[in-house]
């Protein structure tokens, strides 16, 4: 055994430095607070550098993805600004997909669920802790209690929607970005979209009345959005980042 590390979190980063750790040799723990994997989320974009992160943890090949080699940015009424030409090993993974092939790997007990970690007092000795916890970080605000978070004052909506597209696209306008993205799961549950915007609820309206595009365009999803009933429809504020 190299050593002894403890992790508070059991999101995307705390699971992968468990991975990574427990393949060095160390003994991990994981303490989650909530009884079982967060089910937020829809679909996350991977630059080739996070894909040779996956590679290099051995779970790459685990993984259901589509291809993000090209998509257009447009205008909110549907007007194509440029199309755009990303590398060839961009992906698209599914969160839920990401997570849960992450902890398939630990060792049994790795992870301590409904185990908070309020203090870095309430963690058991080790070697190192990675307080991986989130934005809203209690072992941070207890560790670095000069830390401090500004609003960024954006509010960001993702979902699926049962919607036909092959590849993805960003409609920017004032206050407001619209993007949608093909999904391994379309068929099943549509396609992940998202709508953050910087100006609020006013913002929000301002997406809906200013997409005028046609089918391949932001009307087209937002018209969708939610289906009814939908499988996986998250409505997610993200007002903070640090500074």
């Amino acid at each position: 055994m190299r050593g002894t590390a403890v992790i508070a979190g059991a999101g995307i980063a705390g699971l992968a430095a468990a991975r990574s750790l427990t393949a060095a040799g160390w003994e991990v723990q994981v303490h989650e607070r909530h009884p079982q994997l967060s089910t937020a989320g829809t679909l996350l974009g991977l630059w080739p550098a996070a894909w040779a992160a996956l590679e290099r943890l051995g779970i790459a090949s685990a993984l259901e993805t589509v291809s993000l080699s090209s998509g257009e940015l447009l205008r909110p009424d549907g007007r194509v600004l440029v199309r755009l030409a990303l590398p060839g090993t961009t992906r698209g993974v599914g969160r839920m997909d990401l997570l849960e092939t992450l902890l398939a790997g630990l060792p049994e007990g790795t992870v301590r669920w409904s185990s908070p970690a309020s203090s870095p007092a309430a963690l058991p000795d080790a070697d190192v802790v990675v307080a991986a916890d989130g934005v809203h970080s209690a072992l941070r605000a207890r560790a670095f209690p000069a830390a401090r978070l500004r609003d960024a004052r954006v509010v960001a909506f993702r979902g699926v929607a049962p919607l036909e597209t092959r590849e993805g696209f960003e409609a920017w306008g004032a206050g407001l970005i619209f993007g949608r993205a093909p999904s391994r799961a379309a068929a099943a549950t549509g396609t992940p979209a998202s709508a953050p915007t910087s100006r609020g609820p006013a913002g929000r309206m301002r997406s809906r009345s200013s997409a005028r595009s046609t089918g391949t365009g932001p009307r087209a999803s937002t018209r969708c959005s939610p289906p009814s009933p939908p499988r996986r429809w998250t409505g997610a504020a993200s007002r903070t980042s640090p500074r």
